[in-house]
C-alpha cells in the first residue's frame, strides 16, 4: 500500500468476500505489505483509506496466520491511497475521522475480532451453510431405499473466531478452530442403532464432503437388514 510519500504502514485494511458473509482485516506493515484472508476462487472487495479495488482469491486455500506453511497468495500489486488517509504521511486530514492521521479504529463485527487479536475467521467459514446426502439403495434384502437429506447450519463471527459448541436446527454442532474441524452429532434410535451419532470433517471455505450412515430394517418384524453409507457434502448457503 503506498501513498504521497511512500509505504503506508499501520493502515488498517478491510475485505469483504463477494460469498457475503465472510470479512478479514488487516494492517499494513512497515513496508506498506498486508494480508487477508478470503472463500477460495471468490473475489473480495478491498477498502483501505477511502479508496476500494476488487481482488481476486487463490482458488487453493491459504492462511494469513501461516503463509508460508499453507500458501498460495495472490499479490494484488501496488494501491495507491491519498496521502491523507495514511498515519505516518504528512499533510493528514483532521485530528480524527476516517481520513485522518490518527489510527483508524473500526467497529467490532459481532466478536469477528479474536480476542487475541489475531486475524477474525482463520479458517475462512463464517455464515451460513447447507448440508446435503445423497438418497441411498442399500445391497440388503428388501431392496431398502432412502431419500436424500437436506439441513442447514450457521457459523457465527465468534464461532469462527474462537471456536465452540451451539445447537442448530438439526442438532449440535461443534467448531475447533486449530484444524478448521466441524462435528455434527444427534441421536439416533431404530432397530438397527440406538445412540449418537457423530460426523466429524475439515470445513474449507469451498466445504468439504463426507460419509453419513443409514440403515434399512423390517417394519413388520423390526428386523436390521443392513447399515450403509451415503456421500455428503457442506457448501455455502447461497445469498441473494
Amino acid at each position: 500500500m503506498l501513498a504521497q510519500r511512500g509505504a503506508c504502514a499501520g493502515k488498517r485494511v478491510r475485505a469483504d468476500s463477494l460469498a457475503g458473509g465472510i470479512s478479514a482485516f488487516d494492517a499494513a506493515g512497515q513496508d506498506g505489505s498486508f494480508c487477508v484472508n478470503g472463500a477460495p476462487g471468490i473475489p473480495s472487495m478491498l477498502v483501505l483509506g477511502g479508496v476500494t479495488q476488487q481482488i481476486d482469491m487463490p482458488a487453493t486455500q491459504g492462511n494469513c496466520m501461516t503463509p508460508k506453511i499453507s500458501g498460495p497468495c495472490y499479490d494484488v500489486g501496488e494501491i495507491v491511497i491519498p496521502a491523507a488517509s495514511c498515519p505516518q504521511q504528512e499533510g493528514g486530514g483532521p485530528a480524527s475521522g476516517p481520513d485522518s492521521g490518527a489510527p483508524e479504529v473500526l467497529p467490532q463485527r459481532d466478536g469477528s475480532q479474536s480476542k487475541d487479536g489475531s486475524l477474525p475467521d482463520p479458517c475462512g467459514v463464517v455464515g451460513a451453510w447447507n448440508t446435503h446426502c445423497e438418497s441411498g439403495a442399500a445391497g440388503c434384502a428388501g431392496g431398502c431405499t432412502i431419500p436424500s437429506y437436506d439441513t442447514a447450519f450457521t457459523i457465527s463471527p465468534d464461532i469462527a473466531t474462537n471456536g465452540g459448541t451451539w445447537q442448530d436446527a438439526d442438532g449440535p454442532y461443534t467448531f475447533a478452530v486449530a484444524t478448521c474441524s466441524l462435528t455434527h452429532s444427534f441421536d439416533s434410535s431404530n432397530p438397527c442403532f440406538n445412540g449418537t451419532r457423530t460426523y466429524p470433517r475439515t470445513l474449507a471455505p469451498s466445504g468439504s464432503a463426507f460419509q453419513q450412515y443409514y440403515s434399512c430394517w423390517d417394519n413388520g418384524t423390526s428386523a436390521c437388514l443392513c447399515t450403509q453409507q451415503r456421500a455428503c457434502s457442506d457448501s455455502r448457503a447461497l445469498t441473494p
